[in-house]
């Protein structure tokens, strides 16, 4: 992970604020095989830099998007109907859309990031145990 780009997203959100444009930022949920391969702890240390510049959607984690085949087109890509739900979350924080899975998508800011960020990595270490 760069974190130059997070010097990039710091002068983008400061114009957006500036030009009182909405800016949006949202980390993509992730297929369950990455989960058993990589270490997350630079990606957590990147997302505990975005949020000192703002707040963010994630949809990381362990759930039944994460998975589940169906909303993926590949381990690396969701699909036209996950990319549409990610939308709605973001758009309308519309949770009745797909009710089975209202988990997807969590709204972080600096009062939640520890929280969230403990939880993730929970689901993390139980899917692990659940896998050995």
């Amino acid at each position: 992970y760069n974190y130059k780009n997070v010097e990039y997203l710091k002068k983008m959100h400061d114009l957006c604020v500036k030009k009182n444009i909405e800016f949006e930022v949202f980390f993509i949920p992730k297929y369950i095989t990455l989960y058993e391969k990589v270490d997350f702890s630079k990606y957590h240390n990147i997302k505990e830099k975005i949020v000192e510049i703002t707040p963010y959607w994630d949809f990381t984690g362990i759930n039944k998007i994460s998975t589940d085949k169906k909303y993926w087109t590949d381990p690396i890509h969701i699909n036209n109907w996950t990319s549409k739900l990610i939308v709605d979350r973001i758009f309308t924080q519309n949770r009745q859309s797909v009710p089975e899975i209202n988990d997807f998508g969590v709204f972080i800011s600096k009062s939640n990031f520890d929280k969230h960020e403990a939880k993730l990595l929970e689901d993390l270490e139980q899917y692990r145990k659940s896998k050995h």
